[in-house]
Protein backbone atom coordinates (compact mmCIF):
# COMPACT_ATOMS: atom_id res chain seq x y z
CA UNK A 1 0.00 0.00 0.00
CA UNK A 2 0.92 3.81 -0.86
CA UNK A 3 2.16 6.21 1.49
CA UNK A 4 -0.17 8.34 3.15
CA UNK A 5 -0.32 10.91 0.28
CA UNK A 6 -0.14 14.85 1.39
CA UNK A 7 -3.17 15.74 -0.66
CA UNK A 8 -5.56 12.83 1.28
CA UNK A 9 -7.06 13.68 5.20
CA UNK A 10 -9.43 12.86 7.04
CA UNK A 11 -12.35 15.56 7.39
CA UNK A 12 -15.11 15.41 9.74
CA UNK A 13 -16.22 19.37 9.73
CA UNK A 14 -19.16 21.48 8.91
CA UNK A 15 -20.43 22.64 5.81
CA UNK A 16 -18.65 25.96 6.39
CA UNK A 17 -15.56 24.35 7.13
CA UNK A 18 -15.78 22.76 3.96
CA UNK A 19 -16.27 26.09 2.00
CA UNK A 20 -13.31 27.14 3.42
CA UNK A 21 -11.35 24.02 2.99
CA UNK A 22 -12.29 24.34 -0.84
CA UNK A 23 -11.87 28.53 -1.15
CA UNK A 24 -8.19 27.99 -0.41
CA UNK A 25 -7.80 25.21 -2.15
CA UNK A 26 -5.40 25.83 -5.07
CA UNK A 27 -7.74 23.47 -7.70
CA UNK A 28 -9.85 20.57 -7.48
CA UNK A 29 -11.34 19.20 -4.16
CA UNK A 30 -12.77 15.37 -4.23
CA UNK A 31 -14.69 14.80 -1.13
CA UNK A 32 -15.69 11.09 -0.30
CA UNK A 33 -18.39 10.47 1.68
CA UNK A 34 -17.88 7.09 3.37
CA UNK A 35 -18.98 4.76 6.44
CA UNK A 36 -16.42 2.32 8.76
CA UNK A 37 -19.45 -0.24 8.34
CA UNK A 38 -19.98 0.21 4.71
CA UNK A 39 -17.68 -2.65 2.48
CA UNK A 40 -18.04 -0.68 -0.42
CA UNK A 41 -16.91 2.08 1.37
CA UNK A 42 -14.00 0.45 2.55
CA UNK A 43 -13.06 -0.86 -0.70
CA UNK A 44 -12.85 2.53 -1.89
CA UNK A 45 -11.55 3.68 0.71
CA UNK A 46 -8.79 1.45 0.20
CA UNK A 47 -7.69 3.23 -3.35
CA UNK A 48 -7.76 6.52 -2.42
CA UNK A 49 -3.89 6.52 -1.21
CA UNK A 50 -3.15 4.75 -4.74
CA UNK A 51 -5.60 8.14 -6.35
CA UNK A 52 -4.20 10.79 -4.63
CA UNK A 53 -0.90 9.64 -5.41
CA UNK A 54 -2.15 9.69 -8.83
CA UNK A 55 -3.18 13.22 -9.17
CA UNK A 56 -1.03 15.12 -6.74
CA UNK A 57 -3.19 18.25 -7.86
CA UNK A 58 -6.14 17.03 -6.60
CA UNK A 59 -6.87 17.44 -2.86
CA UNK A 60 -8.86 14.29 -1.79
CA UNK A 61 -10.86 14.26 1.45
CA UNK A 62 -12.61 11.77 3.39
CA UNK A 63 -15.79 12.20 5.27
CA UNK A 64 -16.92 9.79 7.59
CA UNK A 65 -21.01 9.86 7.22
CA UNK A 66 -21.54 8.87 10.35
CA UNK A 67 -19.71 11.77 12.57
CA UNK A 68 -20.19 14.45 9.93
CA UNK A 69 -24.20 14.54 9.82
CA UNK A 70 -24.08 18.51 8.71
CA UNK A 71 -22.58 17.82 5.21
CA UNK A 72 -24.57 14.64 4.95
CA UNK A 73 -27.79 16.36 5.14
CA UNK A 74 -26.67 19.26 3.12
CA UNK A 75 -25.76 17.55 0.29
CA UNK A 76 -28.56 14.84 0.44
CA UNK A 77 -26.55 12.03 0.38
CA UNK A 78 -28.40 9.17 1.34
CA UNK A 79 -26.02 6.44 -0.96
CA UNK A 80 -22.88 5.78 0.10
CA UNK A 81 -19.79 5.71 -1.03
CA UNK A 82 -20.80 8.85 -2.58
CA UNK A 83 -18.11 11.47 -4.12
CA UNK A 84 -18.37 15.12 -4.82
CA UNK A 85 -16.17 17.28 -6.93
CA UNK A 86 -16.00 21.21 -5.69
CA UNK A 87 -13.73 24.13 -6.89
CA UNK A 88 -13.90 27.79 -5.72
CA UNK A 89 -15.01 30.04 -8.32
CA UNK A 90 -14.42 33.12 -8.70
CA UNK A 91 -15.01 35.43 -5.72
CA UNK A 92 -13.94 32.17 -3.61
CA UNK A 93 -17.75 30.76 -3.91
CA UNK A 94 -17.53 27.05 -4.03
CA UNK A 95 -18.98 25.25 -6.77
CA UNK A 96 -20.51 21.82 -6.43
CA UNK A 97 -19.25 20.62 -10.16
CA UNK A 98 -20.66 16.86 -9.74
CA UNK A 99 -21.18 13.90 -7.85
CA UNK A 100 -20.89 9.76 -8.23
CA UNK A 101 -22.49 6.93 -6.33
CA UNK A 102 -20.63 4.05 -5.86
CA UNK A 103 -16.80 2.50 -6.40
CA UNK A 104 -16.89 3.13 -9.83
CA UNK A 105 -13.34 4.29 -10.60
CA UNK A 106 -12.65 5.15 -14.26
CA UNK A 107 -15.73 7.31 -13.38
CA UNK A 108 -13.86 8.90 -10.69
CA UNK A 109 -11.22 9.26 -12.61
CA UNK A 110 -12.65 10.55 -15.32
CA UNK A 111 -14.30 13.26 -13.61
CA UNK A 112 -10.91 14.41 -11.79
CA UNK A 113 -9.42 14.77 -15.20
CA UNK A 114 -12.44 16.66 -16.78
CA UNK A 115 -12.43 18.89 -13.79
CA UNK A 116 -8.68 19.84 -13.67
CA UNK A 117 -5.59 18.24 -12.79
Amino acid sequence: MADHPVNLNSFNGSYEDLCQTVSSASGLVVVVFLAPWCPPCRHLGDMLPNLAAEFPKVSFLKTNTDEAQDLVSHYGVCSIPHVKYFKASQGNQVQELASITGVDLPQIKAKIQQFGV
